[in-house]
């Protein structure tokens, strides 16, 4: 009887040291890295979403989890992780619902001291029991500093209204940078984007961007102060040409019409003086 007793009594102790005791893996488990996120307001006249302070931190967390650093290492071409991951992400609504906007961007730094940045661009709806991914486009790597999105309602008449969403990387305080132009609908599964993007004549890229690129500087969307709901979209895309003397294509504008940007000018070409030569 005793020896039952022993038996039972170091049969409980080694099954209490088990739980007890941790895993390996808990062990080394590692902390996720911190994410730096920036909420922006898009909708250019004005009227943005309120979103409360806890639906913003729940938005937050679920961006951080699913934050696709995975596939951005992978155009990185780094086994390790980055050395900073940040969000820059907005709400809209939409036909009813609600839609966030989202641009991931990761930077590495080599053993060479070399720095590389990838962007990132995904859009989700907003449903019942949390943010869903309905859009994410490729990694690429990031030409100019920053993410920024403008977006306002379309003038189509719609029951809801659609928006025109612009996306710009760089291009701050009358600097160069890289934006695209697009809208979508929303579809059961998904939903179906269009790129609106207008063709400039001068500047030319080659960029994994998401969408069709122009690059300028000071590209923004506004509302026409002249007709209600009229989106407007311009760029300066001025390149000096020394051979001729030239500022050549200095700025376009577009209106949007029947669903696309139409110019509302042709390029013009302002000569240049140039200092006498000695």
């Amino acid at each position: 009887m005793k020896n039952t007793k022993i038996i039972l009594l170091l049969t409980t102790i080694a099954l209490v040291a088990t739980i007890a005791t941790p895993t390996p893996a808990a062990k080394h488990k590692a902390p996720s890295q911190h994410v730096e996120f920036n909420f922006v307001s898009s909708q250019v006249d004005g009227a943005n979403l309120s979103i409360p302070f806890h639906e913003q931190e729940r938005i937050e967390r679920f961006l951080s989890h699913v934050f696709p650093v995975r596939q951005m290492r992978h155009e990185a071409e780094s086994g390790d992780a980055p050395r900073s991951r940040n969000v820059t992400y907005s709400v809209i609504s939409q036909e009813g619902l609600r839609f966030v906007l989202a641009g991931f961007n990761a930077k590495w730094e080599s053993a060479e001291r070399s720095k590389k940045s990838v962007n990132m661009l995904a859009i989700y709806r907003i449903e019942d029991d949390g943010p869903n991914q309905v859009w994410r486009g490729r990694p690429w790597m990031a030409s100019y500093d920053g993410i920024k999105f403008s977006s306002a309602k379309a003038n189509d008449k719609s029951k809801w209204g659609r928006n025109i969403v612009l996306f710009q990387e760089g291009g701050a305080s009358g600097k160069f940078g890289l934006a695209s132009v697009f809208s979508f609908h929303n579809e059961e599964h998904g939903i179906v984007l269009h790129d609106l993007t207008p063709s400039l004549p001068c500047l030319h890229v080659r960029t994994s961007f998401p969408f069709r690129p122009m690059m300028g500087r000071q590209i923004a969307l506004r509302s026409s102060v002249f007709e209600e709901h009229d989106l407007i979209l311009s760029a300066n895309e001025d390149q000096y040409r020394i051979s001729k003397a030239k500022l050549v294509n200095p700025g376009g504008t577009w209106k949007y019409r029947r669903g696309r940007f139409e110019p509302m000018k042709a390029a013009s070409t302002v000569q240049v003086e140039l200092g006498q030569k000695n």
